[in-house]
C-alpha cells in the first residue's frame, strides 16, 4: 500500500509540475495585446491562444493523463486567468478502489502595470559574429526586441514608470 501510494503520489506531483508550468506559459503568452482589445475579440484570442500554448508545453497523454478542460477568461481590467483540468489514472492505487485523481491548475496574469510601480528592464543582445550565420538570427533578434518594446509601451511613446536598457554583447559586455 505504501509503495503504491508513493508511486502514484510521485507521478501526480510530476504531472502537476508539468501542467502548472504549461498553464503559466500559456497565460503569459496568450495575454491579448491592445490591438485585440481595440477589435473587441480579446477574450476569443485569449482562449484560443491559451489552448494552443498549453498543448505546446504539455504533450497530449503525458503520463497517461487526459486534459478535460482548458479555459481562459478576463477576471478584471487587464487581468486574465487561464486554467486546465486533468484526470490522471492511478497506476497502483486502482487496486485499492481509487481509479484516478483530478487536478486543476491555474494562473493569473495582469497586462501592464500600475502607475505607482516601476519596471526596469535590461536587454542583453548578442551581436557577436555567430548571430550573422545565418543572417536571419540578427533579423529575428531585432524583431523580438522591437516586439517586446511595442508590447510594453503599447501606443504610448513614453512611459514615466518604464525604463529599458539595451546592452550589446560582443566579446565583452
Amino acid at each position: 500500500l505504501v509503495m503504491g501510494l508513493s508511486v502514484d503520489i510521485g507521478i501526480t506531483f510530476t504531472l502537476r509540475q508539468k501542467a502548472q508550468a504549461a498553464i503559466d506559459a500559456a497565460a503569459l503568452g496568450a495575454v491579448p495585446g491592445s490591438d485585440a482589445n481595440a477589435r473587441g475579440d480579446a477574450l476569443d484570442v485569449f482562449q484560443k491562444e491559451v489552448t494552443n500554448l498549453f498543448y505546446a508545453n504539455f504533450p497530449k497523454g503525458y503520463l497517461n493523463s487526459t486534459v478535460t478542460n482548458i479555459s481562459g477568461k478576463e477576471v478584471g481590467p487587464n487581468r486574465w486567468e487561464a486554467s486546465a483540468s486533468l484526470v490522471l489514472p492511478y497506476m497502483v492505487m486502482h487496486i485499492f478502489g481509487d481509479d484516478y485523481t483530478k487536478l486543476t491548475v491555474s494562473a493569473q496574469v495582469r497586462r501592464g502595470f500600475e502607475e505607482n510601480r516601476r519596471l526596469q528592464l535590461a536587454l542583453v543582445l548578442d551581436n557577436t559574429g555567430s548571430m550573422n550565420i545565418p543572417p536571419e538570427k540578427m533579423v529575428a533578434l531585432k524583431q523580438g526586441a522591437t516586439d517586446l518594446a511595442n508590447i510594453l509601451f503599447g501606443h504610448a511613446e513614453t512611459l514615466n514608470n518604464l525604463r529599458i536598457s539595451l546592452v550589446p554583447y560582443n566579446t565583452g559586455v
